[in-house]
């Protein structure tokens, strides 16, 4: 799969996420603070489309990791764009989906301002590893 083909690849299952994201959040708030669930999804959508515009960005200049690493992204990189942009939680999703090399995978990192930011984004991400991506319960504790 070439570079464009799998920013694709990730542009449609970004959008598939989305869609994904706003059924676990009326999952995981109350109906009355349905209002704030919405705000967080149309930022969580705004910052998937800048995250897939970058992607596209950075393959036209030419800017590719080491080819032989895929390394998981800290927390502080996940509170350094919370702090950046002012959100109060952050989840990225990261795939390497291409043929070669080796290795491929996912990896998810999660990051909240305070305790409840904290745990409302670990549950957003862990709902996006298991029932979105299909993460298995082993990996867990791995990923």
């Amino acid at each position: 799969m070439s570079d464009l083909d799998c920013a694709r690849a990730l542009t449609r299952s970004m959008g598939r996420a989305a869609d994904m994201l706003e059924t676990g959040a009326k999952m995981l708030v109350a109906e009355d603070d349905l209002a704030d669930a919405h705000h967080t999804l149309d930022v969580s959508r705004s910052v998937m489309a800048d995250v897939a515009s970058d992607l596209r960005l950075a393959m036209k200049l030419g800017a590719v990791a080491d080819p032989v690493t895929m390394e998981p992204i800290p927390i502080a990189a996940a509170r350094e764009i919370a702090q950046r942009y002012g959100y109060d939680q952050v989840i990225i999703v990261a795939r390497r989906c291409h043929d070669t090399p080796e290795p491929h995978g996912e990896h998810v990192t999660t990051y909240g301002r305070n305790a409840e930011h904290c745990s409302v984004a670990a549950r957003i991400g862990n709902f996006l590893k298991f029932k979105v991506m299909g993460w298995v319960e082993e990996e867990r504790h791995h990923g």
